[in-house]
Formats: structure tokens, sequence, C-alpha cells
């Protein structure tokens, strides 16, 4: 099952680092990005050992330098900001972060590794998120717990950019042709 959702995106990000002082100039930073977006969730059918899985695929147009220093920022605050404290009205939860660059996936791309631990309902389940930029394109991947499934989704998102946006010849096509990211 498949659903996708036109709209825009800026004004908000993955991730809690409210509690992070030093990525006060980030966070701000952060809230600037802007741009016209396409969202597609898709349910993918359970997989030996995961239960139902849904992934996120957002694709984000904006200038490829401003895409650029999205993800530089997005890294930069999971370095300066590893754990925060999240304010919760139950027990203090931890939120931890961590962010890797990938190679080979598109102009850049970043793997998001979060988890929350503390209180009731945080177990330290991870959770990844993949951000891809191929020229003025970001293709944001959630794929929850599973990290392969995120990678191969970013990476059929980037080769789909690429070949219907950036053709060699110049005729891009829209992503949307065929009504699948």
């Amino acid at each position: 099952m498949t659903g996708t959702d036109l709209g825009t995106f800026g004004r908000y990000g993955r991730g809690d680092w409210t509690g992070c002082e030093p990525g006060g100039e980030l966070r701000a930073e952060l809230t600037g990005f802007e741009g016209a977006s396409a969202q597609q969730t898709v349910r993918l059918a359970p997989a030996a050992g995961h239960g139902r899985r849904i992934v996120t695929v957002q694709l984000v147009s904006m200038p490829a330098r401003r895409g650029a220093r999205y993800l530089e920022v997005r890294r930069l605050l999971h370095e300066t900001c590893p754990e925060v404290d999240v304010d919760t009205e139950a027990a203090p939860v931890q939120e931890h972060h961590e962010g890797r660059e990938i190679t080979a996936l598109g102009d850049q791309a970043l793997c998001e590794f979060s988890r929350s631990t503390g209180g009731d309902e945080y177990d330290g389940a991870p959770s990844y998120a993949i951000d891809v930029r191929v020229g003025g394109v970001l293709a944001l991947v959630n794929a929850g717990g599973d990290k392969a499934t995120g990678i191969s989704v970013a990476a059929r998102a980037a080769q789909r950019i690429r070949a219907e946006l950036y053709r060699a010849d110049g005729q891009g096509a829209s992503p949307s042709r065929s009504g699948q990211l």
C-alpha cells in the first residue's frame, strides 16, 4: 500500500536538540531550510524477523548549495549534540544521535541513527534515516529500525533522481511519471 502527499518542506527536522545549548545556532539554521516536497509512504510486507514495516521517502527540491548545507547542518548537529535529554511529562528520556556520511549514494549522503532510552515507553530501539542529495534534490528516507532497507530505498531513489531528472541529454522527466518515487 502506498500513499503520496505533496507540500512544502521546512521548519522541522528529525531529532530533538532543544536540550543542547551548543547546537542553538545550528538548530536555528535548520528551521530556515524550505523547499517543495513530495512524500511517499510505503507499507512493506513483513520480512523474516520484522513485523510490518513502513518506509517514507520525501523528495525535496532546493538549490544544490542549500541541500548540501542542510546535510552539513544535520551532520554537525549529530556531532555537537550526540545525547540530549528530552522533556516529557513522564520519566526523563535520553535521545542518542549519530550521523555518518555514506559514499557512492549520491552527490552527498548521510545515515542518521537515533534511539531513545528511559521512561516506560522507550526501549532503546534504533531508528535510521538516510538523507541523499543528488543535485538540487534531497531524498529523505525514514526506515524505522531497518537500516538495510533504508539504504536500499535511498540508493534506488538516488538512481531514479539521476536517471529521470538529470539525464545526460538534458531532457529531465518528472519523478512522478510512473507513480513511484
